[in-house]
């Protein structure tokens, strides 16, 4: 089970869409305000928000999710999440990003409260992480 999963197994979460919107505002009102770290590489709201934004507009021509774009858009800002080669690993890293920007208070800030299924996100997950994972390598 991965960090978001069990995360959202415990408590209500705000969905995926509430992230990219979150994302979105506050990349509006502090593009440069840092959303998170991955070693020593930092990413901006700004950044994160045009990562989404090109992203959703790959996924939505493949029929895929949200969920795909943020995982794809957070795989690109911070490419060394691919270096271990473990899906298993690159989800339980991901997850730990996406759980550290969904506790922004400003991310949270006017959201709609609900409940996350678990196992699908999961597998969007895995599935995306390692995708991703094995087109950097090659």
């Amino acid at each position: 089970m991965t960090v978001m999963t069990r995360q959202v197994a415990q408590s209500p979460m705000v969905a995926i869409d509430d992230l990219v919107d979150g994302v979105a505002r506050i990349a509006e009102r502090t593009p440069r305000r840092i959303a998170f770290q991955v070693r020593d590489q930092r990413t901006t709201y700004g950044q994160l928000r045009a990562a989404i934004d090109g992203m959703r507009l790959v996924t939505r021509g493949q029929g895929m999710s949200n969920s795909a774009a943020v995982v794809a858009a957070v795989m690109h800002c911070a490419p060394s999440l691919a270096v271990s080669g473990d899906p298993r690993k690159q989800a339980e890293q991901v997850d730990a990003v996406m759980l550290h920007v969904l506790r922004d208070p400003a991310v949270q800030d006017g959201v709609r409260r609900r409940t996350v299924p678990t196992a699908t996100g999961e597998l969007d997950y895995r599935a995306v992480a390692a995708r991703v994972g094995t087109r950097r390598s090659a």
